[in-house]
């Protein structure tokens, strides 16, 4: 292209040569012919200056080009430069989250607290109003909201989701998380099924929101959920896909955080009836009376004893004798406050300790559950299918009958033998036999 551009060049420079001549020798020359050979020189001489000029214009047009590809080039490495640094970035920034949160979550094995980080920081992190954490319900198959938060402070709806019912539903349905742009006009935003939400039939609004599977291995326990950005922009596919690995890492801390107090609750709870264990029971009397002496309240102790208790395990066996105290245990949990600590104080024994309980309150409790239990029909064999059972209970009250927990359970249990002593199935105050 050059080696033709020069050609051109050259034999322009010899053609406006040859026009200067021509006109040069026309003007000198007195023939007429000589004149128009001189009018032919000068034409061929603009003709070359035209040529030339177009050439040069033309060289110039070219360089304009080359410079603006070479601007443009540069213009897309420099945008191809800041977007790989934006994406290094953000990946970065995911990456620092997602192992803060993880150290977060890790710290605690409680389960409340578990959730209430992981939605505190994934809602500032998508800079979201609200957040909710939704589980399954074996029994149910139901979702139900464990957790939930909202920045504008609108009322939490607890209320139950079928499975497969609405956007979180479908997610815990199929364990395929799901993204949802905010729209203007839906029937009602309650529709995604949102805790923060309220049920509406008008036509309103439709927030942004996206919604990741809980799983535990391959099982789907529940469904994390993020909506409404504070600056009404939509959630993008990157964002799904992250929430998802959050959601992930929440499972396994949801899982770990159950097991724990799996592993809490057997550790203080009696494995046959379900009550307090010896344990349990020893460390709850413990700081019910450091209580009760600071603030000056009354404490109750109640022990009781089931009756021949021996002769049910020897006459119909020790699976009938387990039935009795498991349906005891039940009894005894449905016959006190909420309040009441009920436990197993050792073989057909129990224990009720009551904070805040005067010697007329618990004597009262304690003879409506005698004969509660008197009444009480539990299955045996089948040659004796019900069978009735009674107890024999001693009551003692903190301070009165004893400043310690030694000398209070020594009250309540001489109390008990005092009821065995004379004709059982009975209730016996400390204070009627103290002396």
């Amino acid at each position: 292209m050059i080696e033709l551009k020069e050609r051109a060049k050259n034999i322009s420079f010899a053609l406006a040569g040859a026009g200067v001549l021509l006109a040069g020798f026309g003007f000198l020359a007195k023939a007429p012919v000589a004149h128009y050979i001189a009018i032919g020189g000068l034409l061929l001489l603009m003709l070359v200056m035209a040529t030339l000029l177009t050439t040069y214009v033309s060289a110039l047009a070219e360089k304009a080009r080359e410079r603006e590809g070479s601007a443009q080039k540069a213009r897309s490495e420099l945008m191809s430069t800041v977007q790989q640094k934006k994406e290094i970035s953000e990946r970065f920034d995911r990456n620092k989250f997602l192992a803060d949160l993880l150290k977060t979550i890790s710290e605690s094995n409680d389960l409340d607290s578990v959730l209430d980080r992981t939605l505190d920081q994934t809602m500032s992190f998508f800079v979201a109003k609200s957040g909710f954490v939704m589980l399954i319900d074996e029994i149910s198959r139901e979702l139900y909201v464990e957790r939930a938060a909202a920045k504008d402070g609108q009322p939490v709806h607890a209320g139950r989701l079928p499975i497969g019912e609405g956007v979180v539903g479908s997610v815990a349905a199929t364990g395929t998380a799901r993204l949802m742009a905010g729209t203007k006009k839906l029937p009602g935003r309650y529709q995604t099924t949102s805790p923060t939400s309220q049920q509406s039939n008008s036509v309103s609004s439709q927030s942004a929101l996206m919604c990741a599977p809980l799983r535990i291995e391959k099982k789907i326990i529940g469904v994390l959920t993020i909506e409404e950005r504070d600056s009404d922009d939509n959630f993008s596919e990157g964002d799904l896909e992250f929430l998802s690995l959050i959601a992930a890492e929440t499972g396994i801390a949801i899982e770990k955080a159950r097991l724990y107090e799996r592993m809490e609750q057997m550790s203080v709870t009696d494995g046959l009836t379900g009550v307090a264990n010896r344990r349990h029971f020893d460390a709850r009397l413990h700081d019910e009376i450091l209580k009760a002496r600071r603030y000056n309240l009354p404490l109750a102790v109640t022990l009781m004893d089931i009756d021949n208790f021996k002769s049910f395990n020897d006459t119909y066996g020790h699976a009938v004798g387990d039935e009795i105290l498991k349906a005891l245990a039940e009894t005894i949990r449905a016959n006190v406050r909420d309040t009441d600590l009920v436990a197993r104080y050792g073989g057909e024994e129990f224990v009720i300790v009551s904070p805040d309980c005067k010697v007329d309150q618990a004597a009262a409790t304690a003879e409506r559950l005698r004969g509660v239990v008197e009444a009480l029909e539990v299955r045996g064999s089948d040659e004796h299918p019900n069978l009735r059972v009674a107890i024999s209970l001693g009551v003692a009250v903190f301070p009165e009958d004893g400043p310690h927990e030694e000398s209070l359970l020594k009250a309540a249990d001489d109390a008990l033998y005092h009821s065995k002593e004379n004709g059982r199935n009975q209730v016996t105050l400390s204070h009627d036999i103290r002396g």
